[in-house]
């Protein structure tokens, strides 16, 4: 299973290499062919761009950021960088001298710009001004691996540094029952789960690039691969084990404590904790068993000093009051569909009220 990575994960990176960048790959990272030498390009476009039309001859430089350099191969040589101050309201800003790039703002952004111009033209450096604004400060990629084979951690390796050129600064990896769980090592035995050392691995070669790598878990819906292991299948919904039993007190508890592992683990800022596809069919109040199972789920991470995420499916579409409640209001809620938001889900993420509407 380690020789795998996500179809899907694969098939979004490679339309990400190939719409982003409109000159060839000729590598695992961007090359530009010889009639692509006269405009250098950004990912993203920049805010503000200035090319003169001119390259210089770039031999390394004698003072780029260690790790970086040698993570990317950048020579060493007699360039230099300066720090400098940020002009206007950019969130990075770059401008290349003849022997000398000045940076500010954003530094990581500020690199995988010039690790961009570096990758474009071997052995030269265009005399141009960059001068970027990201709208999002949460520029995540969601890789699952749940559903299509464990990478191996030089894979992720690989992965990170290509979202860091591409200017993400989160990475999530759903897990589904790939975590080590010491309460409970029967989960992911058979499917190639991670191992604490490799997941510290990814988590600390994140970390060096400023890419936050969190859990992505599922705690009540899409808990087949965990709840079909015959010791823990008493905590399904009347036997379905894609559904985890939020009627039953016992169920509940092996969620809470699936949780604690992995945050008591996990050193990053965010955690996913699922939420999607569980409609608790045939379970008398519902709603409000799923609310508080989820509050408590919250509180539990928020304990840990961290934010969690949610899919949004069943507060946007199955349940949609739900949503005016104060339980969703500390939260991260993505949707992962396109269809149209009910007017009373407009209301709630915009926070008109009924009235005002």
């Amino acid at each position: 299973m380690r020789e795998k990575i996500s179809v899907r994960a694969l098939f979004l990176v490679a339309v990400i290499q190939l719409s982003l960048f409109s000159f060839p790959v000729a590598s695992t990272f961007v090359r530009a062919t010889n009639e692509n030498y006269s405009y250098p390009k950004i990912v993203p476009e920049p805010k503000f761009l200035n090319f003169s039309g001119r390259w210089f001859q770039f031999n390394g430089f004698s003072n780029f950021p260690s790790f970086l350099g040698e993570a990317f191969n950048v020579a060493r040589g007699s360039w230099k960088i300066v720090n400098t101050t940020l002009p206007g309201s950019f969130t990075s800003y770059v401008r290349v001298k003849n022997g000398m790039v000045e940076v500010s703002g954003d530094f990581n952004v500020a690199y995988a710009s010039i690790l961009q111009l570096i990758r474009q033209r071997p052995g030269y450096l265009p005399e141009i001004e960059i001068g970027e604004f990201l709208n999002f400060q949460f520029r995540g990629f969601h890789l699952d691996v749940a559903r299509g084979g464990v990478p191996k951690v030089e894979v992720f390796k690989d992965l990170l540094k290509f979202l860091f050129l591409l200017k993400y600064n989160y990475l999530g990896i759903y897990l589904e029952d790939l975590f080590p769980w010491e309460n409970y090592p029967e989960i992911g035995a058979s499917r190639g789960k991670f191992t604490r050392e490799e997941l510290s691995e990814i988590i600390g070669y994140g970390k060096k690039l400023g890419i936050d790598v969190f859990p992505s878990l599922e705690l009540s819906g899409h808990m087949n691969n965990i709840l079909s292991i015959p010791s823990l299948s008493k905590y399904s919904l009347n036997g379905n084990t894609f559904q985890l039993d939020l009627s039953s007190k016992e169920a509940r508890n092996f969620g809470y404590s699936l949780l604690n592992e992995v945050i008591n683990f996990w050193p990053s800022s965010y955690v996913h904790i699922g939420g999607d596809e569980n409609q608790l069919s045939g379970v008398s109040d519902a709603p409000k068993l799923y609310e508080g199972y989820y509050e408590h789920l919250i509180e539990l991470v928020k304990g840990k000093g961290k934010t969690p995420i949610m899919w949004g499916d069943m507060l946007l579409w199955t349940w949609p009051s739900l949503i005016y409640n104060a339980t969703w209001k500390t939260l991260l809620l993505l949707t992962g569909t396109m269809a149209p938001l009910r007017r009373n889900t407009l209301q709630a993420i915009f926070g008109f009220s009924k009235k005002e509407t």
